[in-house]
């Protein structure tokens, strides 16, 4: 990757963390909510992507919830598993990154760290999401969790 240093959450530890969620969810809630199907996320354990099996009903830690969604996104964008080893063979693993900060260079083959948002355009996106809808803002709780993880482990490092 030309030496590229990627910033974003990674949990080392095989299967992520053991730090529960405060709203778990499940490998099943996680794949649903992205078109994936229980077979496919098993299929992305079985070829040796995803770090954990997927069992239906245990609950996920912040690390598996982040690798699952990070896979998942990708088979859901339309890439097969021999795409997804193709363009994740340089990150290093479990790949338990927030896909929402990174996006791939096809032309490149390099995995780049997305613009971080301003903290008033953040709350300005954030107040008009959730505005009707409350449940967003377990959503928005959660995220907030996730954010103060990494900063404290990256404080911790």
């Amino acid at each position: 990757m030309h030496g590229m240093k990627i910033m974003v959450h990674n949990d080392p530890t095989p299967g992520g963390s053991h730090q529960m969620e405060l709203f778990a969810q499940t490998a099943h809630d996680v794949a649903e909510s992205l078109g994936v199907s229980d077979t496919e996320a098993e299929r992305l354990f079985e070829a040796d992507l995803l770090s954990f099996r997927p069992v239906r009903g245990a609950q996920l830690s912040t690390g598996e919830r982040l690798e699952l969604t990070f896979l998942c996104t990708l088979r859901s964008r339309g890439c097969d598993i021999p795409t997804i080893r193709v363009i994740t063979h340089t990150l290093p693993g479990p790949l338990a990154y927030d896909v929402s900060r990174l996006s791939f260079d096809f032309e490149t083959g390099e995995w780049h760290e997305r613009a971080s948002p301003s903290d008033e355009d953040l709350l300005d996106e954030l107040t008009e999401r959730m505005e009707g809808n409350p449940g967003l803002a377990f959503q928005a709780a959660d995220a907030a969790l996730d954010e103060l993880r990494v900063l404290k482990e990256a404080h911790e490092e």
